[in-house]
């Protein structure tokens, strides 16, 4: 790898999807955003395309990136901002998902672990079919047991205390009605949360499984970010 390949290379991020079992095991995929096909693709994928020159390993506080060249005479993609911003560029692509069999129990110390207001979860082939989130679980909680002690703050404490549950993902789930595309505009996606009232909405990829989440919590960050760049 020359310093020349270097300097016509885009940096692309690498994220990883986790996806968990009710058995404990864990299938890992690493995915990228490739600019010519403007959608995300499994960094597996990339070895085979003249495009790509390299790979960075990790960093601190980084999954790592591909290295992909920029053909002669190829515009540089232009930067987005506001409401007018793909998905993909607020999004969150480090995502953990969990298959119906997983524990509630587990569930809720995953969210406390990512420190998420909730998780997608998927069918064997990695496809939205549901979204848990804190409200989920409290309400199964509060259903299926005697009175909590107390209701907990939103997005991380702990579930009321009360008997152990043997639910389930596929139990509490809210099953999943709506989902995005990486290129879909911020403010359509941001409208669609706000009709549907969620506050996460996965987004898919090509072959329709999860490539990242989009939260409310995305979105007002991105929302504030750009007004004080305007500034």
């Amino acid at each position: 790898m020359g310093s020349n390949d270097l300097a016509d290379a885009n940096e692309c991020g690498i994220g990883v999807r986790e996806i968990l079992s009710g058995d404990g095991t864990v299938r890992r995929r690493l995915m990228v955003h490739c600019d010519p096909r403007s959608e995300a693709v499994y960094v597996s994928n990339c070895a085979a395309c003249e495009r790509c020159i390299g790979f960075r390993p990790p960093g601190h506080g980084q999954s790592g990136t591909v290295l992909c060249r920029r053909f002669e005479g190829e515009p540089t993609p232009p930067v987005d901002a506001g409401m007018q911003a793909p998905v993909r560029a607020v999004m969150e692509r480090n995502i953990v998902c969990v298959r119906p069999d997983v524990r509630v129990e587990t569930i809720a110390a995953l969210l406390l672990e990512w420190g998420a207001d909730g998780v997608p979860v998927v069918d064997e082939e990695g496809h939205p079919i549901g979204m848990i989130s804190w409200t989920d679980l409290l309400r199964e909680r509060l259903d299926g047991t005697s009175a909590p002690s107390g209701p907990g703050e939103a997005g991380g404490a702990d579930l009321p205390s009360g008997a152990p549950t043997h639910a389930t993902a596929g139990d509490v789930m809210t099953p999943l009605v709506f989902s995005v595309v990486e290129s879909t505009e911020l403010s359509r996606a941001a409208a669609l949360m706000s009709a549907e009232g969620f506050e996460q909405l996965p987004v898919v990829m090509g072959d329709g499984s999860v490539g990242g989440l989009l939260s409310t919590r995305d979105v007002a960050r991105w929302v504030g970010s750009s007004e004080r760049s305007g500034k």
